[in-house]
């Protein structure tokens, strides 16, 4: 059975998703996968093999699903800092879109 989570975990980077169920979270270590919203923050990004979960996770209620809370996750200014960090200084992988 073909993995795409191994094969992507291999590429050795900063991961970032809009998912919220936990089937990547598999591949990192327990304290490298976020999905707070206080932890979606610039100073989290250094390093590599680390997962962004952006919407939240299964295993949170913090998840962003409304037009609302997606307005509101993407006006706070450390959430905007954080993706503009990832866009100036690191490359940008688009999967499944």
């Amino acid at each position: 059975r073909y993995d795409i989570y191994r094969e992507l975990f291999n590429i050795g980077a900063v991961f970032v998703t809009t998912n919220i169920d936990k089937h990547f979270d598999e591949k990192f270590e327990e304290p490298f996968i976020f999905f707070k919203e206080t932890d979606l923050k610039k100073t989290n990004l250094g390093g590599k093999k680390k997962l962004f979960h952006i919407h939240g996770s299964i295993r949170e209620k913090e998840v962003v699903f409304t037009v609302p809370e997606y307005i509101n996750r993407y006006n706070n200014e450390s959430f905007r800092e954080f993706m503009k960090e990832i866009f100036q200084n690191y490359t940008v992988l688009f999967v499944g879109y």
